[in-house]
Order: structure tokens, then C-alpha cells, then sequence
């Protein structure tokens, strides 16, 4: 689950979920090339706002690896042919090659020696010209 922003009261610290818009927006660079390419999303649960843009926005020749669970896993079989024929689920980032879009859908809001060594580590799964998309909530 996502950590919160420390100077939020107690009482308004609940987990951030993405809704359709800012969703879309998150996955705009992998509707908006249209050759053949790649996605890797990272920190999206099943039935997600993020997992449904990301599966609208692949096109015939695209494929998108989603590192998730089970329930992610299962999501994604009962969505039919045509998206289990282009997207895959494993179970850990390290099971995962690199991609030209990677999409990291857990809102950053660690410290920011923690949202650095993260971003590191996510820019080792973009592929040269590739772009890395992330979410950071305002405050």
C-alpha cells in the first residue's frame, strides 16, 4: 500500500486511488506511440483504473508486462483473447525485461532519498528512448 504525506492529519491518511482521468494520464505515452512497443506497469492492483487505461491503450502489436499477484493475474485472463494475447502478469520486477513505457502506478510520496533510489531502480527497466511515467500527489 502506498506510504502517505507526513504532514496530513491522521484522520484524512487513507490509500490514494487513481481515478479514469488522472489514470489516462498516467498512461499517456503508451497511447500515444503508435508503433509496436512496450509497457511494464508496476503498483497496480486488479480492476484498477491504471490496469484498465494501460490494457485500452495497447494496440495490435503492443505488449504490456504487469508485475502483480494473483488477482491481477486473474483480472487479466478474464478480460478475454485479445488482452491475455498481450499482456502479462509476473510476479516480480525482476522477472520483468525491459520496456519503452514503464508505468509505476503507487503514488510517490517518500522521502526524497527514497523516491531517488527508486527512480533509479525503475530506470533500469526503461528501454534507451524510453519513458518512464510516475504520479506524485499534490499537497
Amino acid at each position: 500500500m502506498s506510504e502517505f504525506p507526513v504532514n496530513l492529519p491522521a484522520a484524512l491518511r487513507r490509500p490514494i486511488q487513481l481515478r479514469t482521468r488522472a489514470a489516462a494520464a498516467l498512461v499517456d505515452e503508451l497511447a500515444r506511440h503508435n508503433g509496436p512497443k512496450t509497457g511494464l506497469l508496476i503498483g497496480a492492483g486488479a480492476g484498477s483504473a491504471v490496469v484498465t487505461a494501460a490494457v485500452d491503450a495497447l494496440l495490435p502489436d503492443d505488449s504490456l508486462v504487469v508485475v502483480g499477484d494473483e488477482s491481477v493475474r486473474q483480472h487479466i485472463a478474464a478480460q478475454g483473447s485479445w488482452v491475455t494475447s498481450r499482456v502479462t502478469v509476473v510476479d516480480s520486477l525482476g522477472a520483468a525485461d525491459p520496456a519503452d513505457v514503464v508505468i509505476y502506478a503507487e503514488p510517490l510520496t517518500g522521502a526524497a532519498e527514497q523516491t531517488r533510489s527508486l527512480l533509479e531502480d525503475l530506470g533500469k527497466h526503461v528501454n534507451e528512448g524510453g519513458v518512464l511515467s510516475v504520479v506524485v500527489p499534490a499537497t
